[in-house]
């Protein structure tokens, strides 16, 4: 789901993940359909530059001592699942 929102916050949508669903605002459901769609065609995003586009990624105690680069890097492997996210891109949409 994190991982979900962060690729629609990437395209420009207000995403957020609400626990059970990804809530998009100020847009049509035609309008996430094209971005779904637009996100298949670029391909499975890299996490860690998917985690850098991350504004809020200090969540464990001492996170807040780490470099963005490191930060990035803890939040992509621990946080993210790129593979994950696309299959279910390729779900929402219909695309086998």
């Amino acid at each position: 789901m994190d991982t979900l929102a962060a690729m629609l916050r990437a395209q420009g949508m207000k995403a957020a993940n609400e626990g059970i669903a990804i809530v998009v605002s100020n847009v049509t459901p035609d309008d996430v359909q094209k971005c779904l769609h637009a996100l298949l065609k670029e391909g499975v995003p890299d996490a860690y530059e998917l985690a850098r586009s991350v504004a809020n990624k200090a969540i464990e105690k001492y996170d807040l001592f780490l470099t963005d680069g490191l930060l990035s890097t803890d939040y992509a492997a621990s946080k993210l699942d790129a593979e994950g996210a696309f299959d279910a891109i390729k779900t929402l949409t219909g695309v086998k």
